[in-house]
């Protein structure tokens, strides 16, 4: 009978694991492939816990962000019209909404706020000073995130504001940035006015608040472009 001490178990398995004194070269190269595709899987493993751990902190924190900024809109706000936050004496006076000056605290780029009821995107809507990849992979915090912001392009202009007054005129069109995040997150569900006919029907207004007054705009066409394309028809 032959009894196995810890050591001589342990080492019986590692030689099974690992290249050992003895292999054959097929046996040394098997083990190898499998210890590279032990170590593969195990960082594929950290990534995905990685992901959901990040996908769940950001919706903890979106959560909060909206929770802020309405409840701070229906106390200053309180009938939610268009109009709700124009003074009655100067309808050309703009004053700070105050669900964006507690957003305003966080961070001096938000720019406004987006929401399409009953979607899920609920969002401060950041702008960039320089160019557009600021906000691309970066929450309101400044902190690295991979599911980033939903951004205004840094070109448009969207009720710049000094003293109570307009200083630009704002631009044409909006350009506003979002991830298709998996999780649905971000604009991962604008998808749905692609393939859901009956999407639209349901949510047909985008709410686009500046830091000074509240707008709602009824989406009117949709439609799939490349955003590496250069040419005259990118439109």
């Amino acid at each position: 009978k032959v009894i196995k001490t810890k050591k001589q178990k342990k080492k019986s398995i590692l030689s099974i694991l690992f290249p050992s004194k003895g292999d054959s070269a097929g046996e040394i190269i098997r083990k190898i492939i499998f210890i590279i595709s032990f170590a593969v899987m195990v960082v594929c493993l950290a990534f995905v816990i990685q992901y959901l751990v990040e996908n769940d902190q950001n919706k903890k924190r979106n959560t909060y962000l909206e929770t802020v900024y309405r409840s701070s809109l229906s106390v200053s706000n309180p009938s939610s019209r268009l109009d709700s936050n124009i003074s009655a004496e100067n309808e050309n006076y703009y004053t700070l909404i105050a669900g964006a000056s507690k957003l305003l605290e966080i961070n001096q780029d938000v720019a406004g706020y987006i929401s399409i009821p009953d979607t899920g995107i609920d969002y401060p809507l950041m702008q960039g000073k320089n160019d557009n990849d600021e906000y691309l992979k970066t929450d309101i915090y400044g902190n690295n995130l991979r599911a980033g912001s939903i951004f205004l392009d840094y070109r448009n202009v969207f009720d710049e504001v000094e003293n109570g007054r307009p200083v630009k005129e704002n631009s044409d069109c909006l350009v506003i940035y979002g991830h298709n995040m998996r999780d649905e997150s971000m604009f991962g569900k604008l998808k749905y006015y692609k393939t859901d006919e009956n999407y639209y029907s349901k949510h047909p207004v985008i709410e686009l608040n500046s830091n000074y007054r509240q707008y709602k705009y009824k989406i009117f066409g949709i439609f799939i472009s490349d955003p590496d394309d250069n040419t005259d028809t990118f439109f």
